[in-house]
């Protein structure tokens, strides 16, 4: 539950332990020079977990974290929120446009909506 503190303070660990992981995959990525700019600004990398709160497996407000840009494909550099209606596959959308793939417009074959996610791509 949410008053269990402790198992709060095993979550944080992990937690940071993924994000420090994270950072050091991005800065060995942006350490790569290619074309006009670093690997990092070529790809896209995703984090993101399964869940939006692992003690009650809610899917709402699942947190992602993208970085690069794509090739140009993505807009960097912001935080985007959206409502808890949305599911993760306009985010997979969204990465199928960016790698080129622009007429897939579903993602799963229970998915609910259509289209990339609003505001990720340029």
């Amino acid at each position: 539950p949410d008053s269990d503190s402790a198992s709060w303070e095993k979550v944080i660990k992990i937690e940071t332990w993924y994000a420090e992981k994270f950072a050091q995959l991005l800065d060995r990525l942006d350490s790569v020079k290619e074309g006009n700019g670093t690997l990092l600004d070529n790809c896209l990398v995703v984090w993101g977990s399964e869940l939006g709160k692992g003690n009650n497996h809610s899917f709402k407000s699942t947190p992602f974290v993208t970085a690069g840009g794509s090739g140009g494909a993505v807009a960097t550099g912001r935080y985007l929120e959206h409502n808890e209606q949305v599911d993760h596959n306009r985010l997979l959308v969204a990465m199928c446009h960016a790698m080129g793939l622009p007429n897939i417009d579903t993602f799963g074959n229970i998915d609910k909506g259509t289209g990339p996610l609003a505001k990720l791509l340029k």
